[in-house]
């Protein structure tokens, strides 16, 4: 697949921009670029990935629990929509062979 067509797979609508406004208000030092952040795979499935030094030596749960707050401060209709929160270290985003940080970096094409 081509870069262009890759980049169109990544759609930002309202609800991604605005999950991407909370979350770069906790976590500035997230890329500009909200297309290695979050991005809305479907019309019933947006994926984010988060990656921030916070989460190193914690277990997903305890990752969980920092951004949930955060979460829930979004309208039900956003939050019900999310289907992967990837939480990573950098270092974990960098050598990860997890299939979805994969996906999240060449997503394939919804068949919705």
């Amino acid at each position: 697949m081509t870069p262009m067509a890759q980049k169109t797979l990544k759609k930002q609508d309202r609800d991604t921009r605005e999950i991407y406004r909370v979350l770069k208000s906790h976590f500035p030092e997230l890329p500009d670029d909200m297309d290695q952040v979050i991005y809305r795979y479907n019309p019933a499935s947006i994926r984010i990935r988060l990656v921030d030094g916070a989460f190193q030596g914690k277990s997903f749960s305890e990752r969980e629990q920092l951004i949930e707050p955060l979460l829930e401060t979004l309208p039900e209709r956003i939050r019900t929509n999310i289907t992967l929160l990837l939480l990573l270290t950098p270092k974990e985003a960098k050598s990860s062979d997890d299939l979805m940080n994969l996906e999240f970096d060449k997503p394939t094409g919804s068949l919705l």
